[in-house]
């Protein structure tokens, strides 16, 4: 029998190896933490994955407004550009800076150097992947501060309900025969008898006001 918060501390190990210089890459130091399935199983939280929702979501607004001002400042937005429309009397035509026909070109292929006048008043419209973009951004940056804000009110929860998991979790044992974990008769849970790590877990998280999370962090 064992303590389970020293069995979850032997489970954390922190390994680090020494790789020698190889061609232009200098010889350095990788230190990582590695923690066996057990240690997982009797963590008396779920671990928190350290993304960046907030900086990801505002950098999402930003570039909605950004796109939304491009396309605000190119009039793409409030007018309709002049469609390129081809010479009707003309076999070949070239086209100037501005995407419109401008010389025309004979039957030969030569250019004849007749300019043709700007392209017919007809309309189409502008730049319509600006508006995905900016739509897109939005959205992604709205769901992202959604999932920020829903992030920091379970570690909030997971703060404060901390020391309670805690002290339930400081009176258990783990059996490593039997692979069960064993708790006092007058503690929660403990005049059921032996717990298999998910109860285990269930009892605890739940004496943390967060045993909702239990179905999201299954034990493996």
């Amino acid at each position: 029998m064992i303590s389970v918060p020293a069995a979850r501390l032997a489970g954390r190990q922190r390994l680090t190896a020494w790789f020698p210089a190889h061609g232009d890459t200098a010889g350095h130091i990788l230190t990582r933490e590695t923690v066996s399935p057990l240690a997982a199983a009797l963590a008396y939280a779920p671990e928190q994955r350290q993304i960046p929702l907030k900086a990801l979501g505002v950098l999402g607004l930003l570039v909605s407004a950004g796109t939304f001002a491009v396309g605000a400042l190119s009039g793409d937005w409030f007018a309709d550009r002049p469609a390129i429309a081809a010479p009707t009397d003309a076999s070949f035509w070239t086209t100037g800076p501005d995407g419109h026909p401008e010389y025309v070109l004979d039957h030969t292929g030569v250019l004849s150097g007749h300019l043709l006048p700007s392209a017919p008043a007809a309309t189409g419209p502008g730049n319509p992947y600006l508006g995905w973009i900016c739509v897109i951004a939005l959205l992604a940056g709205f769901l992202l501060l959604v999932a920020h804000a829903s992030r920091r009110t379970i570690t909030t929860r997971m703060l404060a309900g901390r020391p309670a998991a805690e002290r339930l979790r400081s009176q258990a044992w783990y059996c490593r025969r039997c692979a069960t974990v064993h708790l006092p008769a007058t503690a929660p849970g403990g005049a059921s008898g032996p717990l298999s790590l998910a109860e285990f877990r269930t009892l605890v998280w739940e004496a943390g006001g967060y045993g909702h999370l239990v179905r999201h962090h299954p034990v493996h």
